[in-house]
C-alpha cells in the first residue's frame, strides 16, 4: 500500500508539473503547448490511466515516450525512471532513459 500511495504521489506531481499548476505566464504558455502535444500524442485516456493506475510501469513508460517526443527530456527521464522503479527489468524504459539522458 505504501508503494501505491508513493507512486500515486509521484504521478500526481508529474502531471501537476506537466500541466503547469502554479506556473508563471511564460511557463503556462510552454505548459499549454506541452499539454496540447501530449494530448495529441497520447490522448486523455493515457493520462487518466497514469492517474488511475500509478503502479503500472507501462503507463509511465508511454508517458515518458510521449514527453520525449514532445521535447521534454527532463520530464521524460522522470517518467522513465518511475517505470523502471516499478519494473526494474523493463528494457524499453531502460533504453528510453538512456536516450533522454543523452
Amino acid at each position: 500500500m505504501k508503494n501505491s500511495l508513493r507512486s500515486a504521489a509521484v504521478a500526481a506531481a508529474m502531471l501537476g508539473a506537466i500541466f503547469g499548476i502554479g506556473c508563471s505566464a511564460q511557463a503556462d504558455q510552454t505548459t499549454d503547448k506541452l499539454k496540447s502535444t501530449l494530448q495529441e500524442r497520447m490522448g486523455d485516456a493515457t493520462i487518466k490511466s497514469v492517474e488511475k493506475s500509478p503502479d503500472n510501469a507501462s503507463y509511465h513508460y508511454h508517458l515518458a515516450l510521449a514527453l520525449s517526443k514532445a521535447g521534454s527530456a527532463q520530464r521524460a527521464r522522470q517518467a522513465a525512471e518511475q517505470a523502471i522503479k516499478l519494473k526494474p527489468d523493463y528494457a524499453e524504459a531502460q533504453k528510453l532513459l538512456a536516450q533522454v539522458k543523452g
